[in-house]
Parts: C-alpha cells; sequence; structure tokens
C-alpha cells in the first residue's frame, strides 16, 4: 500500500486534544445495592472533605449545644428499605486556641478523644442497630466508603 494514500488524522491545535479528555466517569460495574450504598456514603464524605469545616459552618453545619467550637452536618441515605443518617462532628477552633476537654463535647469525642467522626444510625424511633450482621454491613460500607474517598 502507498504511504501517501493512507490517511492519518493528527490534532492541528491543543483545542483538540482537550476535547478528547473525559469531564466525568459513570461507573457502570455498581452492580449490588450495598455498592450503591457504599458510592452514596463515598459521595456525601467526598463533598463533606471538599467544603472542608470552614465552608460548612457557612453552609448547613449545625452547632452542637453548649460548645463554641463543636459542629455537626448530617446527610440521609436509603439502603434498601432503610433509611440512615450520617452525621459528620468536626471541630472548629475560634482565634487558634485550643478547646479545653470538658462536658460539652460529644460523649464519643470525650471517650476516645477524637476531634472529628463519622456517625452512621437507622433513622428509626430508637436510632439502634438492631442485629450484628447489619451493624456489620454498615460499618464495612463506611470503611470502604472512607477508604474510597482517602479519609
Amino acid at each position: 500500500m502507498d504511504s501517501s494514500t493512507s490517511t492519518k488524522v493528527e490534532p492541528d491545535t491543543d483545542d483538540d486534544v482537550s476535547e478528547e479528555v473525559f469531564e466525568h466517569f459513570d461507573d457502570f460495574t455498581i452492580a449490588s445495592s450495598w455498592e450503591r450504598f457504599i458510592s452514596k456514603i463515598e459521595a456525601i464524605c467526598r463533598l463533606w472533605m471538599a467544603d472542608g469545616p470552614k465552608n460548612l459552618m457557612e453552609k448547613d453545619a449545625i452547632p452542637l449545644e453548649n460548645s463554641e467550637t463543636s459542629y455537626k452536618v448530617k446527610s440521609e441515605l436509603q439502603y434498601e428499605v432503610k433509611s440512615y443518617c450520617m452525621e459528620y462532628y468536626f471541630e472548629n477552633k475560634s482565634g487558634g486556641k485550643p478547646a479545653d476537654w470538658i462536658s460539652n463535647f460529644h460523649d464519643l469525642q470525650l471517650c476516645f478523644g477524637v476531634k472529628e467522626f463519622l456517625l452512621i444510625a437507622p433513622q428509626s424511633a430508637s436510632g439502634v442497630v438492631l442485629d450484628a450482621p447489619e451493624a456489620s454491613k454498615l460499618l464495612s460500607a463506611v470503611a470502604i466508603a472512607l477508604s474510597n474517598s482517602s479519609r
């Protein structure tokens, strides 16, 4: 074959190259309801991480009772037929002053000495996880989502 008759299309400008870049990728490999649940948790975590504490406070963060530096944001999720509430608790020190460990922190902050944590619970009247398999699924889903979102 004569090389002069073959056609090869090459981009002439950088604009052609930028059109080839994908702006969004849809992952169609998420098949099960559990994988979709993990994906929802991951999306919420990524959104909260992207916003950061300062922007979260300006948007929809709720100050904790009797605390000037602790806040929470929450989001609701659906997994199969159950509804869950996911809450992210964080501390925003005002003026760079360290906060004293006093009783106005959340119980988990006092027990474990953490400044930020994620809490997920059923949206039932009691808010209690009823069995070990459900607790295991919730823990696994959150662990995988946080690992995927690099948190």
